[in-house]
């Protein structure tokens, strides 16, 4: 074998190390680094959204726990979360949110106990109600 092959050699082997490591690295991120389901997501910004909006829907100590996700089964852009609300450290009863994901965005569409559901399309509207308890996508200026 000439030199010329041996460092042709090598730096094939070279690249395709390389190449490993990157794929395994970016495995990794991607396990640690951002949500690893549409649910996860959806928890972690309402999480945020709560924690961060003090002064416009939320009281001083709130804080809130995701108790469950319900995605519109025809347009999963659309969901409603429950969540379960404390008050510095006491309980303070549930609330929910709907949301809507515009590009890679998830929007608060509606917040509160009910009658959430004014700027919800009928159809998607129609869809939760069926699978969210009574009156949280509501609306009363509407049937």
């Amino acid at each position: 074998m000439s030199n010329r092959q041996a460092v042709s050699s090598l730096t094939v082997v070279a690249k395709f190390g390389t190449l490993i490591a990157a794929v395994l690295l970016g495995s990794v991120a991607a396990g640690c680094g951002g949500a690893s389901s549409p649910r996860a997501e959806v928890s972690s910004f309402v999480i945020g959204y709560v924690d961060q909006n003090r002064d416009n829907c939320c009281e001083a100590g709130m804080h809130a726990t995701v108790s469950h996700v319900t995605f519109a089964r025809s347009d999963s852009r659309w969901a409603v979360v429950s969540i379960a609300v404390t008050v510095l450290g006491q309980p303070d009863g549930n609330r929910f949110l709907v949301l809507r994901k515009l590009a890679s965005t998830w929007k608060v569409i509606g917040f509160g106990q009910g009658a959430l559901g004014c700027r919800v399309p009928v159809r998607i509207r129609s869809e939760l109600a069926a699978r969210v308890p009574d009156g949280v996508v509501s609306c009363p200026a509407q049937p």
